[in-house]
């Protein structure tokens, strides 16, 4: 590669834009010490080496999905990563290029559009969706933002008592937003598929790209290990991002709705690990005594946050998410409530194909029970082992069809228990959500799956119904 030019993007002069002699554009970006640090400032997480290849290896694995991102070039060694040099204090300094996304990109200083706003949301959702398809094994080599996280931030802003940035009561009414936390995490890894995974934890202006009816996400040097609903928390309260606006928050929430449901569990849970975020800052300045911004923060929590989160009902205006949530379909549940009802002691069997809608309709109904939350923890050690060696792909899919194939032959539906499944299982009477050819074309473009595929299989669906003897009752979506 032969670069002609190279402009500096910002005044920290760590991010260059590159143009080679053929007029291609190229992004180079700089890894130092500098801006590195979590909790602890000068302690190095992210810009180490072998993070830095993690990062490559990720936007490798997204190249091959709806994400529309950057794609990371080799140097002449085959490497991503190239070790410029040491630093004056010793200190390596790293490189990498990318591809150049072309678009738009967003100051900083300049709130985004109630569409920009919705495209994030969308493209948010997509990401956490990849995550769950091809991002774990790589995911889980990165920082881990959870329980022990969090115990590690608790007991850093506990300093802040003998400092005298804090007191010893505004410490025991952060403990107990932390007990809050905790429990919030733990309630979300009794389903770690849904739940856990890559986030990119700096979804704001300036590393997303706008173009035509599409925001593709850059710069993962800070994306780690931790719960999808933290990502959305941060992009949608951050004050560089949805947090300057309810409409802007409610936009960003409608866009990941619309690929990724949501429910009022997690509109809570949202407002819960913004929470920790907010914490995670504080924990960065707490050897700051008398610090404007941090005296601000401690009487909001103790205000608004706190008592929220304490009463279960959160801080935030519903409003801001309610009419979201209404915009599930209450035809089907309504529907589904009433067949449940009528017929609680029943075997039920709720079948339907990809993208049929069954992940947010089992979510209306706490007693009913998810069939790929089943099949996941249910997995053979050897089924594990092999998911866990890389991203997902045709043999990936091969191996888990046939455990699920193998757990209709062991798990049993229970009466008073519906099960949402997208295979045949043992049951008294079956009720198949039979989606329409255009809102299956629309959910499958947006959860960027192939649209043959869910039709394939809805069709073998319907073949399969067409010789069971058992009672089908059909709701079309």
């Amino acid at each position: 590669m032969d670069i002609k030019s190279a402009e500096p993007l910002n005044d920290d002069n760590d991010a260059y834009y590159l143009t080679d002699e053929m007029g291609v554009y190229y992004f180079l970006k700089i890894y130092g010490k500098d801006n590195d640090y979590d909790i602890i400032p000068g302690e190095r997480i992210y810009h180490t080496y072998e993070q830095i290849q993690l990062e490559s290896e990720i936007l490798c694995l997204l190249s091959g999905t709806v994400i529309k991102t950057a794609e990371p070039i080799k140097n002449k060694d085959g490497s991503f990563v190239t070790t410029l040099a040491s630093g004056s204090d010793g200190e390596l300094v790293y490189a990498t290029i990318t591809s150049f996304v072309d678009g738009f990109v967003s100051k900083h200083t300049e709130a985004p559009t109630k569409e920009m706003a919705y495209l994030a949301g969308v493209s948010a959702a997509q990401l956490h969706l990849e995550s769950q398809k091809v991002l774990l094994p790589v995911a889980m080599n990165r920082p881990h933002k959870r329980q022990d996280y969090l115990r590690r931030v608790q007991d850093r802003i506990s300093q802040g008592i003998e400092i005298g940035s804090i007191t010893a009561v505004q410490y025991e009414m952060i403990g107990e937003i932390c007990g809050i936390i905790t429990d919030c995490m733990n309630q979300l890894d009794k389903d770690l598929q849904n739940n856990v995974g890559l986030v990119h934890t700096d979804i704001i202006n300036g590393n997303i790209v706008y173009a035509q009816n599409h925001a593709a996400l850059i710069d993962f040097s800070r994306s780690v290990y931790s719960y999808y609903l933290y990502d959305l928390a941060e992009m949608c309260l951050h004050g560089n991002f949805g947090g300057s606006s309810p409409d802007l928050q409610r936009e960003i929430l409608r866009g990941y709705h619309s690929v990724k449901p949501l429910n009022q569990d997690q509109m809570f849970s949202m407002q819960v690990l913004f929470a920790m975020f907010i914490l995670t800052i504080m924990a960065e300045c707490i050897e700051s005594k008398g610090n404007a911004w941090m005296e601000s923060v401690l009487k909001w929590f103790a205000d608004e946050v706190h008592p929220g989160l304490v009463s279960g009902k959160g801080y935030l205006d519903s409003s801001v998410y309610d009419e979201i949530l209404i915009e599930t379909d209450q035809d089907t549940i309504q529907k589904l409530r009433q067949i449940f009802d009528e017929n609680h002691d029943k075997r039920i069997l709720v079948l339907g194909t990809t993208c049929a809608g069954k992940t947010t309709l089992v979510q209306s109904f706490p007693e009913s029970r998810d069939m790929d939350v089943i099949c996941w923890a249910l997995r053979p050690k050897e089924l594990v082992d092999f998911m866990d060696k890389g991203p997902w792909t045709e043999e990936t899919t091969e191996a888990w069809g046939k455990h699920v194939e193998n757990m209709t032959r062991v798990v049993e539906i229970e009466p008073g228990h519906p099960l949402f499944a997208g295979a045949m299982f043992k049951s008294d009477m079956i009720v198949y959500l039979n989606v329409s050819e255009k809102t299956l074309r629309e959910r499958t473009k947006k959860r960027g799956m192939e649209y043959e595929s869910a039709q394939g299989y809805n069709n073998q669906i319907k073949e399969m119904l067409k010789t069971t003897e058992l009672p089908v009752i059909v709701i079309n979506i």
